[in-house]
């Protein structure tokens, strides 16, 4: 029996598209780690609701305690990639843009086929994502906090079912600090109302020609109308 170097080939080239699936389609650029949108596709993020659900064993958080987050699919739709984060849930400051800094670490991902931590923001896994380009169900993985942090946080989720189509802002519910008995749930930020409605560009042209047609033109319309007028009585 002959060995044909050649047969060495396929295999060679499937475990460097395994290679190269490692995280995929997720990496740690500012793409992803701020928007929480995949840098290595080019589609843009799906509208409505999506297709998965994202849950937390326990509805409060403190130092050292460790919750299991979960992402399933609702339906037919599967997860071939994800990036989870945990984020403040509290309204920004006056002025201030809403923080985009994950919180918390993820952690006992060690043994899993399906997860595995990254460092965003140079921050010791902040964010977690999928070790492989699977087709999988539902995920899951342990998140903690070490130093004292009292917000109120939320799980936010990115989820890939293919390469053209995942949705962006997936969140969990409202995660208080184990000492915070408030009953705000810190997500209905007051933000100025304006008291002038905004007006569109197309409103304004409409405005325009409205008020050119009663403004400037006036005298044209009202000497129309008493001509039309004498002409009616002498007919």
């Amino acid at each position: 029996m002959t060995f044909d170097p050649a047969s060495l080939i396929p295999v060679v080239i499937s475990l460097a598209l395994l290679a190269l699936t490692d995280g995929f389609p997720f990496g740690e650029t500012d793409t992803d780690c701020t928007k929480m949108i995949p840098s290595q596709l080019t589609s843009l993020p799906q509208r409505g609701p999506a297709p998965y659900n994202i849950t937390v064993s326990m509805n409060m958080h403190g130092v050292g305690m460790e919750l299991i987050v979960s992402i399933k699919a609702t339906g037919k739709r599967k997860i071939r990639g994800v990036m989870i984060q945990a984020r403040s849930a509290e309204c920004p400051l006056p002025g201030k843009s809403v923080s985009s800094t994950p919180i918390g670490s993820f952690t006992n991902v060690e043994g899993t086929r399906t997860m595995k931590p990254i460092n965003c923001f140079k921050k010791t896994n902040s964010a977690i994502i999928n070790l492989n380009w699977g087709i999988e169900n539902s995920m899951e993985a342990t998140w903690k906090v070490e130093a004292p942090e009292q917000r109120k946080i939320r799980f936010y989720a990115t989820v890939v079912d293919n390469e053209q189509t995942y949705w962006v802002g997936i969140h969990s519910e409202t995660i208080r600090h184990i000492t915070d008995t408030a009953e705000d749930d810190g997500i209905a930020c007051q933000r100025e109302i304006s008291t002038h409605k905004p007006v569109s560009p197309g409103s304004l042209t409409n405005e325009n020609g409205v008020n050119k047609l009663f403004g400037a033109s006036t005298p044209v319309l009202i000497m129309s109308t008493l001509l039309i007028s004498m002409i009616l009585k002498h007919t």
